[in-house]
């Protein structure tokens, strides 16, 4: 499963809106079928894609997007992200706000004592018969 990460959306110093994302490949653009849809005519139709690696890593590419995407200022066709990271596209910029940690695989509870063969014998039911005599070894006379 793909690290968590929020991103909101600006236009100027408007809060848009926020979206939490769970992918692997996070597809932005103008199109319907773009995972964050932004309405603004100088993001193009599939403009850029974030990418989150399987140890959490971010990275976005720009896919070829006539006015380019941003990050921090400086124009990128592929760059590292990181959380506070400020991504423009058009006129809107897209604030890269929560990372959650991959979670690690946790180990499962321990296993019972019986289940290690470090148990007792088996009592014997309770009101049962006892061990027949010769089960138990010779005996003395």
């Amino acid at each position: 499963m793909a690290t968590p990460i929020t991103l909101k959306v600006f236009r100027g110093e408007e809060l848009v809106r926020s979206e939490r994302f769970s992918r692997e490949i996070i597809k932005i653009g103008r199109l319907a079928s773009a995972h964050l849809v932004l309405d603004d005519e100088r993001v193009s139709r599939i403009h850029a894609v974030v990418e989150v690696a399987p140890d959490g890593t971010l990275s976005i590419i720009d896919m070829g997007s006539a006015e380019g995407t941003f990050v921090n200022g400086k124009k990128v066709s592929r760059g590292a992200l990181k959380p506070g990271d400020e991504i423009t596209l058009g006129g809107l910029r897209i604030v890269l706000d929560e990372v959650e940690a991959p979670a690690a695989t946790a180990p499962g509870p321990a296993a019972p004592a019986a289940a290690l063969g470090s148990s007792p014998a088996a009592p014997r039911p309770a009101g049962g018969p006892a061990a027949p005599a010769a089960a138990l070894g010779p005996t003395a006379p």
